[in-house]
């Protein structure tokens, strides 16, 4: 039996299981408050910068929106998007990210460099839902192209570009009817902008232990995440895990790059304290 025919009906039925069985479900409408928003305390420990192997422990208070517009959503699964397009199998909308600066001092490996500002990403996305069902979940594609931001909230400038391409699964009622599940699998691409700003090490921050380094614009990272959300009696409990391999980084040949691999974690609990009387479709 020739070998790609029989890998297409293993992936077919694999796909096949996972409709059957994860989002077994009637396909009723989920109708959610139109305005929702609290009050989150996170914790989280993340890398202070890709592929680095010094962390930063983090806890942040921060408000809690979820507003479930038709142009504009913010939403804890999706983020802050404004949508431009939205049909049966594909939304186009203006999706956000961005980063942690990293203080020179308190990082080994830039030692006597430029301290990493914060950087804020910005740009269009196309969704495409392989299985889309507002009661059980979502199976969907994600193509986001973002511009990168660095600021000190004195000065900002552009620093490059990225392409992260996303698979993700969302599972409503996970084992429970106020439990949800994510899984998201992401590559990621950036510009020599980009990568410059993480892995360029100029002739006058060379030092015996890190030599000079002209970084390239390709490939980054490839990131798996899984997450639970929790939610009951307006309160809101997250839990979640980030696992990055950087072994076939562009850029594994910079001093700056130090780790092939790392784990990055966040909990974090809220209180609603208002949910809109209007509801609509979600």
């Amino acid at each position: 039996m020739d070998l790609l025919f029989l890998a297409s009906k293993i992936r077919s039925a694999i796909i096949s299981f996972l409709l059957l069985f994860f989002f077994q479900q009637n396909a009723m409408a989920l109708h959610k408050p139109l305005l929702e928003y609290g009050m989150f305390l996170g914790h989280g420990g993340l890398a202070d910068y890709p592929a680095s192997d010094e962390y930063r422990y983090r806890t942040l208070p921060f408000p809690y929106l979820n507003y479930h517009g038709d142009f504009l959503s913010s939403e804890s699964e999706n983020g802050t998007r404004l949508r431009f397009v939205k049909d049966e199998n594909f939304d186009l909308d203006l999706s956000f990210g961005g980063s942690f600066p990293t203080e020179t001092n308190n990082n080994t490996a830039r030692a006597g460099m430029p301290s990493l500002d914060w950087t804020l990403e910005i740009g269009p996305r196309l969704l495409y839902y392989i299985y889309r069902n507002p009661e059980a979940g979502n199976i969907r594609l994600g193509l986001p192209f973002r511009a990168s931001f660095a600021t000190d909230f004195q000065r900002s400038r552009q620093v490059g570009y990225l392409f992260s391409p996303t698979f993700q699964v969302d599972k409503y009622k996970f084992l429970n009817e106020n439990l949800n599940f994510y899984l998201i699998i992401t590559g990621n691409y950036f510009s020599e902008g980009e990568a410059d700003f993480f892995y360029e090490v100029e002739p006058q921050y060379t030092t015996p232990d890190r030599a000079s380094y002209d970084a390239k614009a390709g490939w980054l990272s490839l990131d798996t995440s899984v997450s639970f959300k929790y939610e009951k009696d307006k309160k809101i409990f997250l839990l979640g895990a980030q696992y990055s391999d950087f072994s076939g980084s562009a850029n594994r040949g910079s001093p700056l790059h130090r780790t092939d691999s790392s784990l990055s974690y966040f909990v974090g609990v809220g209180l609603l304290f208002y949910e809109s009387e209007e509801k609509v479709i979600h």
